[in-house]
């Protein structure tokens, strides 16, 4: 769905209480967003079996985004990429704490890309606090 759709259904936390829908793992992540200037918010869960959503909204930007975490091997990185487009165009995969490294995020988001890439259209992976590899479709 999209941001227009979640907000207007109600879904977007409201700015006061952004992380309502947040997990302590995506808190970490919003955090992190956060300290490099996206406000970003929490989305509540649809119910339905078939029914995707994102974890998060920019809303600023009228984007969503989804939140993953992945150990440090280029499957595993590769595979949150593509199970995050489900959800939305913009994926935040968290590595931190998992000992992945710059090189590692960077061969497997080319591989992510490779794959998946013109049905994203941002991906950011959190290797440490204070580094980040990131793509965007312009």
């Amino acid at each position: 769905p999209s941001y227009d759709e979640l907000a207007n259904a109600g879904l977007v936390a409201p700015e006061d209480d952004a992380d309502r829908w947040f997990s302590p793992e995506e808190q970490l992540t919003a955090a992190w967003l956060r300290d490099r200037g996206l406000g970003v918010r929490s989305v509540q869960r649809r119910e339905g079996r078939y029914l995707k959503t994102p974890d998060a909204a920019a809303p600023e930007f009228a984007v969503t985004i989804e939140a993953k975490r992945a150990v440090a091997t280029n499957n595993a990185i590769v595979q949150r990429i593509r199970s995050g487009r489900w959800q939305a165009r913009h994926v935040v995969v968290d590595l931190r704490g998992s000992g992945a490294s710059r090189g590692l995020a960077e061969s497997a988001m080319r591989a992510a890309l490779r794959m998946y890439g013109t049905q994203l259209d941002e991906v950011i992976l959190i290797v440490a606090d204070d580094l980040g590899v990131g793509w965007s479709h312009g």
